[in-house]
């Protein structure tokens, strides 16, 4: 029975995405940067969704996340999914 069981588990998806193995949620306050060189804040919160395990097409795919927010310290799995400026700029982070 509990060969069935690990044979049944080992490529099960539950709602969820494929390689992505475990998600933490973090949270931390946002602050303003303006151009003057001024800071305000912290007016809220925000919460961070930090993977293990990449699928940055899948995710960048689903409804409500903000891509301009997401990033992979995977930087081939950048190139290959944003191209080669994307990459660079992964680098540079």
């Amino acid at each position: 029975m509990k060969r069935l069981e690990n044979y049944m588990m080992s490529d099960l998806t539950l709602c969820g995405i494929p390689q992505l193995q475990r998600v933490n949620i973090d949270s931390h306050k946002v602050y303003t940067f303006h151009p003057d060189g001024s800071i305000t804040g912290p007016k809220e919160e925000e919460n961070l969704l930090v993977t293990s395990g990449v699928n940055l097409m899948a995710v960048l795919s689903e409804p409500g996340v903000d891509s301009k927010k997401t990033y992979s310290n995977d930087v081939v799995e950048t190139l290959e999914t944003l191209g080669i400026e994307a990459c660079r700029g992964a680098l540079l982070r």
